[in-house]
C-alpha cells in the first residue's frame, strides 16, 4: 500500500472535494432522477388546512424526451477504410452488454452535466469480456490535468447490507481497494490497460452549469408550489361557513334526542328563523383566470428555455415532416451537442477495446478509423431525400452513402450484404431454371 501512504495527503484533499461536490449532485439528483424537488419537500404546511402537494417534474420529463430523440435508435458504425470486420468485431465484443447502456450514459450526463464511463474486463469459459460502467459524479471523482491527462479515479460505492462506503481507486498500474478512512480492504489488482481505463462525458466544458436543472431549477419550484398552492385553495372552498345574521341558533343544548338546532340544519338541510333573521354561508372567491395565467407562463418559459415543444398542443392535421422538423430545429440543435458528447465517449470506448484486444489477440484495429452514426428519434422526412438521390447523377454519391441518409436504415455495410445474398439467390434460381429447361428440352 506504499502508493496510498505516499499520496495520503493528496487523497485526503480529493476526499473532501468529492464530499463538497456531492451535495450539489445529491440535489441534482433529486430533481432529474427520483422527482423529488423543493418545492415537494419543503412544501409550507398551514396547520388544520389542506396540505396537497403536487409533483410534476418537468426537468426529468425533458430529459428523458433528450435521451429517447438521441439514442431509442441504434447507434451504427461505418469504417473509414471499408472495413468490415473491424464492424463485425465491435458488435461483437459488445453483444453482452446491456440494451439501455447509452440511454443510461446519456441520462447521467445530461443530469449532472458529465459521466464517467469506467472499463474492466471479466472472464467466463476462457473467454475475456470487454465490459463499461456507467459512473454518475455522485459516485465517482477523476483527476486530471489541465489538458486532459487522467492520473486517478475513484468509484465510491457500498455493498450490499453493508452502510460502510469503500473506494476503489485506479491508477495506471494498480487498481486499490479500500475504505474511507483509506485502509486496505483487499489486495491490489493489476490494471492491464495500462493507464486509468475511463472516460469521461460531458454536455460542454462548463458542466453542471450548463444543465436543465440549473436552467429550470426556479422555475420548477415555482409550478409546482403555485399549482399545490391553488389545489389547496380548492380543497379548502369545501370549508365554507355558516353565518347567521338577527338570529340565535343553539349549537350546545341538546333536546331529549341529544341533538342541538344545528344537527337538526346538517339533517334536513333546512332551518326555521325570526322574520328578521338571515342565514347564508361565507365563501371565499377564487380568480382562476390569474391563477391559469401564471401557471401558464411558467409553463411555457420552462419550454422554451430548454428549447422543448409541447407534444399535447392541437397541431393541424394536415401538418408536413418539414413543418414538424422547423419546430423541433432548436431541441434538435441542443441534441446534436448531446451527439458530440457521446461520440466522445465511443471513441474512449473503442481505444481501450482495442488497446487491449490488439495486444491479446495480435489485431491491428485502430478506433479513429470507426465513424459513429446517430439517428435521431425525431420526424424524418424519407421521401424528400429519395427525391433528392433520384435527382443527383451517377458518379456524384457512392450507394453506401446513399443508404446512410435513410432514416430506417441502421448499418448500410449489413444491407450490402444483404443485397449481394438477395442477387445471389436470385442468380442461383436463374441456373437452377436453365438447367430444369436444358433438360426436359
Amino acid at each position: 500500500m506504499g502508493y496510498i501512504q505516499d499520496n495520503s495527503e493528496l487523497l485526503s484533499h480529493v476526499l473532501s472535494d468529492f464530499r463538497s461536490r456531492k451535495i450539489l449532485y445529491d440535489k441534482m439528483y433529486d430533481y432529474c432522477i427520483v422527482g423529488e424537488t423543493d418545492a415537494y419537500k419543503k412544501y409550507k404546511r398551514n396547520p388544520k388546512r389542506s396540505n396537497l402537494k403536487i409533483k410534476v417534474n418537468f426537468i426529468k420529463k425533458f430529459i428523458m424526451e433528450e435521451v429517447a430523440y438521441l439514442v431509442s435508435n441504434k447507434i451504427t458504425y461505418g469504417s473509414k477504410s471499408d472495413n468490415k470486420d473491424i464492424i463485425d468485431y465491435i458488435e461483437h465484443k459488445t453483444a453482452h452488454w446491456d440494451e439501455n447502456h447509452e440511454e443510461n450514459v446519456l441520462r447521467d450526463m445530461l443530469s449532472f452535466g458529465s459521466v464517467y464511463e469506467l472499463y474492466y474486463t471479466t472472464e467466463k469459459n476462457n473467454e475475456l469480456f470487454f465490459n463499461a460502467k456507467v459512473i454518475s459524479p455522485r459516485d465517482g471523482y477523476i483527476l486530471e490535468d489541465d489538458f486532459g491527462n487522467i492520473s486517478m479515479f475513484l468509484r465510491f460505492y457500498k455493498k450490499k447490507f453493508d452502510t460502510k462506503q469503500y473506494i476503489d481507486i485506479y491508477t495506471p498500474d494498480y487498481i486499490y481497494h479500500v475504505d474511507e478512512s483509506f485502509n486496505k480492504i483487499d489486495e491490489p489488482t493489476p490494471n492491464r490497460f495500462g493507464e486509468v481505463p475511463v472516460r469521461v462525458g460531458v454536455v460542454s466544458k462548463y458542466k453542471e452549469q450548463d444543465t436543465l436543472f440549473n436552467e429550470l431549477k426556479d422555475l420548477q419550484d415555482a409550478f409546482c408550489t403555485n399549482l399545490s398552492d391553488i389545489v389547496n385553495e380548492i380543497s379548502d372552498y369545501r370549508l365554507a361557513y355558516l353565518l347567521f345574521s338577527g338570529c340565535q341558533i343553539d349549537v350546545k343544548n341538546k333536546d331529549e334526542d341529544g341533538k342541538t338546532q344545528l344537527d337538526y340544519l346538517k339533517e334536513k338541510g333546512a332551518i326555521s328563523v325570526d322574520a328578521d333573521g338571515k342565514v347564508s354561508f361565507v365563501t371565499k372567491e377564487i380568480n382562476d383566470t390569474a391563477v391559469q395565467n401564471t401557471l401558464n407562463t411558467l409553463k411555457k418559459t420552462m419550454y422554451e428555455l430548454s428549447n422543448h415543444i409541447d407534444t399535447n398542443e392541437k397541431m393541424q392535421s394536415n401538418l408536413s415532416g418539414s413543418a414538424l422538423r422547423n419546430r423541433l430545429i432548436g431541441l434538435e440543435q441542443r441534441i446534436k451537442n448531446s451527439e458530440g458528447s457521446m461520440k466522445n465517449i465511443i471513441k474512449g470506448r473503442l481505444y481501450f477495446m482495442f488497446k487491449l484486444f490488439n495486444k491479446l489477440e495480435n489485431l491491428n484495429y485502430d478506433y479513429r478509423d470507426i465513424e459513429t452514426k446517430f439517428t435521431l428519434n425525431i420526424p424524418q422526412d424519407d421521401l424528400t431525400i429519395a427525391q433528392i438521390i433520384s435527382q443527383i447523377p451517377d458518379g456524384v454519391l457512392s450507394k453506401a452513402t446513399m443508404r446512410t441518409l435513410f432514416s430506417f436504415i441502421f448499418n448500410s455495410e449489413r444491407e450490402q450484404k444483404l443485397i449481394d445474398a438477395e442477387k445471389q439467390k436470385e442468380l442461383n434460381h436463374e441456373v437452377d431454371l436453365d438447367k430444369v429447361i436444358n433438360n426436359n428440352g
